[in-house]
């Protein structure tokens, strides 16, 4: 069974485990885990830092680590017993491994690759902490190391600071607020490098220690790879170029190898410790020089002569290393490898400077001439500090074995007392050696120097000539130099020498010849030198060069008689002009001046000097008479001789205290030492101050100076007032800390005296007599003298530094009491700068935490401070100083808060008010400094309060206001705390503290608030409460959801969540308002919204009901709670764009208010669950635009951006119809337009502005939005701004079309209002411009995509939705689909077209559908003399359409493999959107959806449609235009031709034009005659082709032009071989009269459809004239009889119609008169932009395959026909014809101008332009909705909301109305017009020539379908039949027919639409019109469009021109949605 865990609480995972299982918790190495339970080897429990899943796991696989359990049970707390430190880190590591992987996301490399580097360093770090192998003091150093690496790369990085002590963690909660901002801001100031700290394994010792006046290196040979078959010598020194000399500044270290190259003795030193380098010389150019000697013979070769010696040193390389890599690093300790190559001599003379050429040359690695291939491996290590403690760091540095010390030629920085040296080092340069006997070769000298004392002996052991060796050397011999009279050695060996017997001693030089052939004269002295190291006066031989003096010396024997040349020969030459004893002619040594030797001599000791002066300084007691002379002369004395003999000089001036032969001289002796103490303090000297403690500490012994010393002091105090003693009392108190040291210790040492008594009373008298003199000369006011204040500044501030001394031998109390005696009793008007160094002395006193942590000091003390600071808060003055000392006094009180409760209460007392107003103030003035110490002193103050103090100082306040007044002034500092960045970034723990201590005392103040303030109600203090409320719990600091969970964890379990109890207590203060509440609303409606936001869920559940108790409250006073929804809604807009809120919010807001509006007590009723969906709604639209807003990759957001702000601005006018907010959105969506340069949508976008405006005078506000600022100005001005951008932006768009009404209506505003004439002549040459522009300029046309967004991860406002984009300029699909793909980066594209299955729409992956589709564009009506041009009409293709549509062919059944179009099919989709495009976006969501399918042999006419109007295409091109290249023509016929003869005609033949085919599919009969003709007309157009390509071929292209002609006449022949039709079947009898398009019977429609199509025209005369042709069975005879049958009235006719509409109708008819467009009823508004001033009610299928769309720069006649001309024309037999609404005007002077209009057209022709036939247009019925479809729309792929119901299968076609006709029209004749058909005969034959087939038009024919068909009764004829009979008589001259209708069979359609192309052209012949040539099929590239754009007509130039006048009656090239009801005022009415 589990059983809980008693012992075993927590350990880590030692292997990986992985399980399937679900009760298993899988873990990997490292993983922390909590145990639980425990059973047979397994174990229960949860991960340290994911404690959300709870699981079993092996107990073997856990490391159990010892931990401390809190909270026993269930609720148990476990913390690993770790140290603090590497928990700590533990942690950190882990922050930073987050950050780390964020930069390898965001491909940031070089962050990576440096947040790497120091997490491996702190990884380090922890490993060594968790060694358990170092000391203690190198754990701490250490952890000293780690902590400040941390907070130094958290800092590089924004992370929190982490406070560390003395390298611990250190808890903020425990810890007083003032120490946490202390540690916080040294942390913060940190330097920050880029190089991480690389810890090493034994730790650092570093610089930390003693500030880095010491750097040492360490040189160890590695490798000596050599082997010269001699013993080998090798001197290794530091060598410097910098400055003006180069020299070696340091002592050689030698190795000595043998013959093989290995150390002669292992049990010396092969590594080499050089130290004492300063900073000084770190910043050299240093070099590591070594010199190889080789030991042996002269010369190598002599090795075989015997009895010669081998003990010669002789020169043989030399080898430089550059330091500079090594000093610049700024890593200790670390190990860098090295290699030397050596330099062989190439001529011996040169050795002494070798190593300066090769430093030179610095080129090392290029392999000079006798250099070796191997080099000198060495290692180097840099040491910083104090050579005692890197020698403790590093023990290998401790064995002298090891290492040998070498020291630098010279002192250190710092000489310690007990570091004792006597070292005179003598460098021998050169010498020059002249032959007597003019030999030819020179000498072998060798040199050989020993110290000699007086009596002749030889002082053994003194001479070093290198370390490395095992002890000193008794002589010394250089190396020599072969055959050189000028040898140059610079060999320097130092000379150690006893003290004592120091100025005894000289040193003797022998020199020698070694001759490598006579061993008897080897080695044979030929002259001697010597040089004494004192001179005569006891002083030491001064450092310089000397020229010696050679004496010629034979017999060594002649120089045992020292004292004869010691008293009677010069050593060197500059002595020899000083002193004349010696000559020439008496002496027994003969000097020999042809001979020179150069040296040089430096001392370095401690106790001897090269200074007379200061010799007698030491000697005094030999010269007891001339002690004021000798201590007048030691200011003389050179500063460093004076601090290199510190301890000796401090030892002789206090003997003369104590002597009573000088002791009448005490006040020089004292002005004496106080030389000395200054001269300390200068900077220079400063780190001499060690050397002043060890002396002050070991080497004092002066028992009884401090009554001479303190004597001094008072009487030099008391001299003050002397003008002229400033200087010298300045000079003396600023070393009075040193006095009072020596003062101090003194009377210590004379204390522990034996016998001596007790003293303490005698010396406490005798200070306190000083201190009263220090206040005499304080309170000594001498106003016009700064030299006094200056001094008494001086006095004060280094009297406070004496404190800690004087507390050796004075108790605290007594001390405390002096000092605040001192400070108390100074007067108050003080110098400025004497009262700063008071209060720093007063610092000093209380920082010092010995002296203040008595409670005795404390009591003398904290009345002083406190009066001082209360001062001074006041005053404002000296803050900085003041909060200094606030904090140390706060910090110790923290301290000792157990034994200081009364301090507390009295510090609260005094200062709490002067500090809260001294915080305010500063804030308010922006003091930055010290305002985060104030506030932490502040914070301090209160988190040491309890309740009682909390009372005690709000029952301070004697009455209300008062108190008041102190509430609101803590409140407001409070909001200033919460609200402003007091502190930095980093300092969380600072913020959270600083919010602690704040919640606490709200909570203290509250009660305050409710007892007092609650009755005597003051609203500012509510309202300061409430707001402070607000910004506590909405601060960014307490927003802890976006922090890393681990990071969540651990501040929730130090501070807890303190959003959630102040929430709780702002909504308990809410409540206790009571009927105050209604004071508080509206306005902080937004501040408790505010308050909602935040992402706390218990917030948020507790703060959302208060707005349904603001709703009530507001309702029971005003009966409404507008004020509250105003409120709220404004609000919502400015929080969610400032990112609070969430989808959550939105959730719990709607649940949470519906709840309260829908519970039985509410009384607020519809209105209030209205308001709250409304802003519910409203936060999900806003909500998706920021999230949209908030994405990173600005370019591909864009799209979002657009839509979500569409949203918006609609939902803000249709809504909640809030007309600022709408405003404020329009701009925005236009600055996003401009941003991505879509001016002509930024354009429309800003007419919703513009169309809210009048021409009025009225004056609307400044306004600012976005990039649009308007000052205060008439209504008119403002929209006449929006006017010129509306135009600019479209004039930018290349939209001119749409810029041209605006630009009219400004034209009329100018010319009739303003009078404004010269902007009236700008703006008409602008418009002028823009004409000429649509006509020349050259415009890219977009294409257009439908785009469907699947998928419920995608945004709300795409999910499941269909879109038509309008693509930018040239962007094809590839680049649209990668655009696309880049906004939605995660979406897959899908393959097919196809409607998505459930699976997809209601998946979790993004798929996105999308394909090209095409614009269904509108015809332009013209009422005009002339077709508008291809520039014009080009423009309507692409622009201003709602309506498009693509296929997708599939094979219906099993595809033939042979003939693939028997089963090829086409799936036509038709796509309808909200708005038109170009619009206010490029892309508007399809409102309708539409599919239909077409049979294969629809398909197959569709195709030929397409391919015959892309040859007509190319042939009208090429009429126009002969000079162009042949070769498209060329391809185009030769794809055509061949292919049709190749199989293409053969495999239609063979698919639709056999017999089988038709006995099966009967209803195709009427398919397969157009199909026919479609090959017929195809054939006609490629006669016309190839007769344009014969005329135009060149010669090369001539047989292809023979080729191509020979196969159309076998295209020809194959198709009439296969029953093509001729003309007995495609022509009817000549005297038949032809039906018009109107004329055809229309089937019955429903009531409702009446009724919906009651504006439009009635139809009673066109339906009776179109049942006759309807009744007609096929009989020409009747057709004849029908149709003139003229007396039949149109009742009848009309009754005839109704009877007859059970009659079956031609297949044909019936499937070209049923199109998929809307209902016949009115459709849904979609947009207020779609309801255009021209439009109809009514949406039309009237597409041409050259569709004309409106112009609305086209001006239209302004006059028309009456009435009885048009009568006539018709009575004539002109050929006019017009539709139900459309109204047909002609020319009595021009013959058959006959004129088809559209329904809604008004329509004009000229004989002399040809193809300007305007189609008609009609609505039917569709079918019913697929069901697939109906189940997207059920899914919500499709929203039913937007597509209207579709009625029963109607029967009439919906015919758009025309503008209302001028009055002189006849109404009758503007409604039933009838066609006038002459059928006289005409001898022209019906074979068309070329010439009419290029003036060829086809007019349609519509119809209704009607599927059902009454037995019995007759059929109708199709439309095929009846061109038959139209054609049946070759020779009758017969009217122009109208196009016949194309229609498909309706197959799956939810509706159809009829197509359009132009009737064909006729000729004139005496006014009647003769039939050319066979009229066309028209085109199907679009057949059966189901849904079809509006065809608006063009307005009249009288239209356009009163645009303003009348909304309705003015038609506008492009209305916009108007967002609100705007005031039609014409300009008529403006009132300017």
């Amino acid at each position: 069974m589990w059983a809980p865990t008693t012992e075993e609480k927590y350990g880590v995972a030692i292997y990986n485990f992985e399980s399937k299982k679900k009760e298993c918790l899988d873990l990997e190495i490292g993983d922390a885990v909590q145990i639980v339970e425990q059973c047979q080897g397994w174990y229960r429990g949860l991960k340290f830092h994911n404690k959300t899943k709870k699981g079993i796991f092996p107990a073997s696989y856990i490391s159990v680590r010892p931990c401390t359990v809190d909270h026993s049970g269930t609720f148990e707390t476990v913390v690993p017993s770790q140290d603090p430190t590497v928990r700590e880190l533990t942690f950190v590591i882990r922050e930073w491994h987050i950050i780390w992987k964020q930069y390898h996301l965001k491909s940031e490399n070089m962050k990576f690759f440096t947040l790497q580097r120091e997490i491996y360093d702190l990884l380090d770090y922890r490993k060594n902490l968790l060694s358990e192998t170092l000391t203690n003091d190198q754990v701490r150093d250490l952890k000293c190391e780690a902590t400040s690496a941390v907070n130094n790369i958290n800092q590089r990085h924004n992370l929190d600071l982490i406070p560390w002590k003395e390298g611990e963690p250190v808890d903020p909660e425990t810890i007083s607020p003032v120490e946490l901002y202390s540690i916080l801001k040294k942390a913060s100031q940190l330097p920050r490098t880029m190089s991480s700290l690389r810890p090493t394994m034994k730790v650092v010792g570093s610089h930390r220690h003693s500030g880095l006046f010491s750097h040492h290196i360490l040189l160890t040979i590695k490798s000596f790879p050599f082997t010269l078959e001699e013993e080998t010598e090798t001197y290794f020194s530091i060598y410097s170029t910098s400055g003006t000399q180069s020299k070696f500044i340091s002592e050689r270290f030698v190795i000595r190898r043998n013959k093989s190259g290995h150390a002669v003795d292992k049990s010396l030193p092969q590594s080499a410790l050089f130290v004492d380098l300063n900073n000084a010389d770190m910043e050299q150019e240093l070099y590591l020089v070594a010199h190889l000697h080789r030991i042996g013979r002269l010369l190598q070769k002599d090795k075989e002569k015997k009895n010669l010696p081998s003990d010669y040193r002789r020169p043989f390389a030399c080898a430089i290393l550059s330091l500079k890599d090594l000093l610049l690093s700024g890593n200790q300790q670390e190990t860098s490898r090295h290699s030397m190559k050596l330099q062989m001599l190439e001529r011996e003379g040169d050795f002494s400077q070798l190593h300066e050429t090769l430093i030179r040359k610095h080129n090392i690695k290029s392999g000079a001439a006798g250099q070796f291939d191997q080099g000198l491996v060495v290692e180097l290590k840099k040491y910083g500090g104090n050579l005692d403690h890197v020698k403790k760091t590093d023990p290998f540095l401790l064995n002298t074995k090891n290492v040998a010390e070498t020291r630098k030629l010279g002192f250190p920085d710092i000489i310690l007392p007990g570091d004792v040296r006597n070292d005179l080092y003598i460098t021998l340069n050169s010498g020059e050696f002249n032959e007597r006997d003019k030999k030819t070769t020179g000498k072998n000298v060798e040199v050989l120097l020993s110290v000699i004392d007086q009596a002749g002996n030889l002082m053994k052991g003194t001479i070093c000539h290198g370390t490395g060796r095992s002890a000193m050397l008794d002589e010394y011999r250089t190396f020599v130099y072969y055959h050189s009279n000028s040898p140059q050695w610079l060999e320097t060996i130092k000379v150690s020498v006893p003290m004592e017997k120091f100025p005894e001693c000289h040193i003797r030089f022998e020199f020698r010849h070694c001759s490598n052939t006579n061993p008897s004269t080897t080695r044979k002295p030929f002259s001697f030198s010597f040089m004494r190291l004192a001179d005569f006066d006891g002083t030491i031989v001064k450092d310089s060069s000397y020229e010696l003096v050679l004496y010629k010396c034979e017999d060594v024997s002649k120089l045992k008689d020292v004292g004869y040349y010691l008293k009677n020969l010069v050593s060197y030459m500059t002595e020899e002009k000083i002193d004349a004893r010696y000559t020439d002619n008496h002496s027994l040594l003969k000097r020999n001046p042809r001979d020179k030797c150069f040296i040089e001599t430096k001392l370095c000791s401690t106790k001897l000097t090269q200074n007379r002066d200061l010799l007698n300084l030491l000697q005094w007691r030999n010269h007891p008479k001339d002690v004021l002379k000798i201590l007048d002369k030691l200011h003389n004395l050179p500063t460093l001789e004076i601090v290199k003999l510190l301890q000796d000089i401090l030892d002789a001036l206090f003997s003369m205290f104590s002597e009573d032969s000088a002791r009448q001289n005490s006040h020089h002796i004292f002005q004496s030492l106080v030389y000395i103490f200054e001269l300390l303090t200068d900077k220079k000297y400063e780190h001499f101050q060690t050397v002043m403690t060890t002396y002050l500490e070991h080497h004092f012994s002066a028992s009884l100076v401090y009554k001479d010393l303190l004597e001094c002091i008072k009487s030099k105090i008391e001299t003050i007032s002397k003008a002229g003693n400033q200087e010298q009392l300045q000079s003396i108190f600023k070393v009075l800390e040193y006095i009072f040291k020596f003062v101090v210790r003194s009377m210590d040492l004379f204390r522990q005296t034996p016998g001596v008594g007790n003293v303490q009373e005698e010396f406490k008298q005798q200070l306190t007599s000083v201190i009263s003199s220090m206040q005499g000369a304080l309170n000594l006011n001498v106003p016009n003298n700064p030299q006094i204040a200056r001094t008494q500044v001086i006095l004060l501030d280094h009297f406070s530094k004496t404190f800690d001394d004087l507390m050796i031998v004075l108790p605290q109390k007594d001390l405390a009491q002096m000092i605040s005696t001192l400070l108390g009793n100074m007067r108050e008007q003080l110098n400025p700068d004497v009262s700063r160094t008071k209060l720093q002395c007063l610092h000093t006193s209380i920082a010092n935490q010995k002296l203040f942590s008595d409670p005795g000091a404390r009591n003398a003390l904290l009345p002083v401070c406190m009066g001082q600071l209360k001062h001074f808060f006041i005053h404002r003055t000296q803050l900085d100083l003041c909060a200094s000392i606030l904090s140390d006094v706060l910090l110790a009180l923290h301290e000792h808060v157990d034994d200081s409760k009364d301090h507390i209460k009295k510090l609260v007392m005094a200062l709490v008010d002067p500090v809260l107003t001294t915080v305010k103030a500063m804030d308010m003035c922006r003091i930055s400094y010290p305002l985060g110490e104030m506030v932490s002193n502040f914070i301090s103050m209160l988190k040491l309060m309890d309740e009682s103090h909390y009372k005690d100082m709000l029952s301070g306040y004697p009455s209300e206001d008062m108190l008041k007044t102190f509430l609101i002034q803590m409140l407001v500092v409070f909001q200033g705390l919460v609200k402003k960045e007091i502190f930095p970034a980093g300092w969380r723990d600072m913020r959270m503290v600083t919010n602690g201590v704040i919640l606490n005392t709200t909570q203290y103040l509250s009660q305050t608030l409710t007892d007092t303030f609650r009755t005597y109600f003051e609203k500012q203090l509510w309202s300061q409460y409430f707001h402070l409320a607000v910004q506590f719990v909405t601060q960014p600091s307490l927003q802890l959801e976006s922090l890393p969970k681990a990071k969540q964890e651990r501040i929730l379990e130090r501070y807890n969540d303190m959003r959630v109890p102040m929430g709780y207590e702002t909504v308990s203060m809410w409540e206790s308002l009571g009927d105050k509440k209604i004071f508080f609303i509206p306005v902080m409606v937004g501040r408790f919204l505010e308050l909602t936001m935040v992402p706390q869920s218990e917030v948020r559940e507790a703060t959302l009901p208060v707005f349904y108790d603001m709703m009530e409250c507001e309702y029971s006073y005003q009966g409404n709670f507008k004020q509250v929804e105003s409120e709220l809604i404004d609000k919502l807009d400015i929080l969610i764009g400032e990112n609070k809120g969430d989808q959550e919010y939105t959730k719990l807001f709607n649940i949470k208010l519906l709840e309260k509006v829908k519970s039985k007590s509410s009384y607020l009723g519809l209105d209030a669950e209205r308001f709250v969906n409304s802003v519910t709604k409203l936060l999900e639209r806003l909500m998706d635009y920021r999230n949209v807003t908030s994405l990173d990759d600005e370019m591909n957001v864009k799209d979002k951006k657009m839509t979500c702000t569409m949203n918006l601005l609609n939902f803000y006018k249709s809504d909640i119809n809030r007309k600022e907010m709408h405003i404020r959105y329009i701009y925005k969506l236009a600055d996003l337009h401009l941003s991505v340069h879509n001016y002509t949508e930024a354009a429309f976008t800003l007419v919703c502005h513009a169309e809210m405006l009048n021409w009025t005078n009225e004056v609307l506000p400044a306004e600012r939005y976005g990039l649009y600022d308007y000052e205060i100005e008439a209504e008119w001005k403002r929209k006449e701004k929006l006017y010129d951008r509306i135009i600019e932006y479209f004039d930018k768009g290349k939209t001119w079309e749409y810029a041209i009404p605006y630009c009219k209506e400004l034209v009329q505003l100018y010319e009739t209002k303003l009078y404004d004439y010269k902007k009236l002549s700008g703006l008409l040459k602008t418009e002028a411009r823009f004409y000429s522009h649509i006509l020349d300029e050259v415009r890219l046309e977009s294409e257009f995509y439908r785009v469907g967004f699947y998928g419920m991860t995608f945004p709300s406002f795409i999910r499941n939705k269909i879109f038509v984009y309008r693509g930018l300029p040239l962007e094809k699909l590839g680049t649209f689909r990668q655009r696309l793909q880049a906004e939605y980066p995660g979406s897959k594209v899908m393959s097919t077209n196809s409607l998505p299955e459930d699976s997809i729409t209601e998946g979790d992956q993004q798929y996105i559908q999308i394909c090209n589709v095409k614009p269904m564009s509108k015809e332009i009506l013209i009422d005009g003399f002339r077709s508008p041009t291809n520039k014009i009409k080009s423009f309507y293709k692409f622009n201003d359409v709602d309506c498009f549509t693509y296929d997708r062919p599939f094979h219906d059944g099993v595809k033939d493999s042979k003939n693939e179009f028997k089963t090829l099919c086409l799936e036509r989709t038709h796509l309808q959107t909200v708005n038109k495009l170009p619009g206010i976006l490029r892309w508007f969501e399809v409102s309708r959806l539409d599919i239909q399918k077409l049979s294969p042999i629809e398909t197959a006419i569709d195709t030929m449609t397409i391919k015959n109007e892309e040859l007509k295409g190319v042939v009208d091109k090429y009429k126009t235009n002969q000079e162009q290249n042949l070769n498209p023509l060329t391809m185009r016929l030769n794809g055509i031709i061949d292919a049709a003869v190749n199989g293409g005609i053969s495999n239609y033949q063979e698919a639709f034009f056999t017999s089988d085919f038709a006995i099966e599919n009967p209803e195709c009969a009427g398919d397969i005659v157009d199909l026919k003709q479609l090959f017929l007309y195809q054939i006609k157009l490629l006669e016309q082709a190839l007769n344009i390509h014969g005329k135009l071929a060149p010669d090369n292209v001539k047989p292809l032009h023979d080729r191509l002609v020979e196969l159309f006449a076998d295209m020809k022949s194959g198709f009439d071989d296969q029953g093509s039709p001729d003309a007995r079947n495609m022509s009817l009898p000549r005297n038949m009269p032809v039906p018009t398009a109107g004329e055809l019977l229309l089937p019955d429609i429903s009531d409702e459809s009446a009724k919906s199509s009651s504006s439009v025209s009635p139809v009673s005369s066109l339906s009776s004239r179109s049942s006759i042709y309807n009744e007609v069975t096929g009989s020409s005879e009747e057709i004849t009889k029908h149709l003139n049958d003229k007396s039949t009235s149109d009742s009848n006719l009309a009754v005839k119609a109704k009877e007859k509409e059970g009659l079956r109708q031609s297949p044909g008819i019936e499937r070209r008169l049923t199109h998929a467009a809307f209902p016949s009823q009115q459709p849904p508004p979609l947009s207020p932009k779609m309801h255009r001033q021209f439009s109809t009610p009514h949406i039309h299928a009237n597409v041409n395959t050259t569709p004309l769309r409106p112009a609305p720069p086209i001006p239209r006649r302004a006059n028309t026909p009456d009435a009885k001309n048009d009568d006539n024309m018709l009575k004539n037999g002109n050929r006019s014809s017009t539709t139900s609404s459309g109204s047909t005007s002609s020319d009595p002077e021009i013959p058959n101008k006959g004129i088809s209009t559209t329904s809604s057209g008004s329509t004009s022709s000229d004989p002399e332009i040809p193809n300007k036939g305007i189609q008609e247009s009609a609505d039917s019925v569709p079918p019913e909705l697929p069901k697939k479809l109906d189940r997207k729309i059920s899914k919500g792929v499709i929203s039913p909301g937007i597509m209207p119901p579709l009625p029963p299968r109607a029967s009439v076609v919906k015919l758009k109305p025309l503008p209302k006709p001028p009055e002189e029209y006849d109404d009758q004749l503007d409604t039933e017009r009838a066609l006038s058909v002459s059928c006289e005969p005409d001898p022209s034959p019906l074979v068309p020539s070329s010439s009419d087939i290029e003036n060829e038009t086809v007019e349609e024919l519509t119809n209704v379908e009607d599927n059902t068909e009454t037995p019995g009764e007759k059929r109708a004829l199709s439309v095929h039949e009846r061109i038959s009979l139209l054609n049946y008589k070759s020779t009758t001259k017969v009217p122009p027919l109208p196009a016949k209708p194309v229609q498909k069979r309706q197959k799956n359609t939810l509706s159809g639409s009829s197509l359009s192309d132009k009737s064909s052209t006729t000729s004139t012949d005496s006014g009647v019109g003769v039939m050319t040539d066979p009229p066309p099929l028209p085109s199907r590239t679009s057949p059966q469009k189901p849904i079809t754009p509006e065809t608006p007509p063009i307005p009249k130039r009288e239209q356009v021109s009163n645009a303003a006048d009348s909304d309705s009656d003015s038609p506008r090239p492009r209305p916009e949605p108007r967002p609100f009801p705007r005031n039609n005022s014409s300009l008529s009415d403006t009132k300017m």
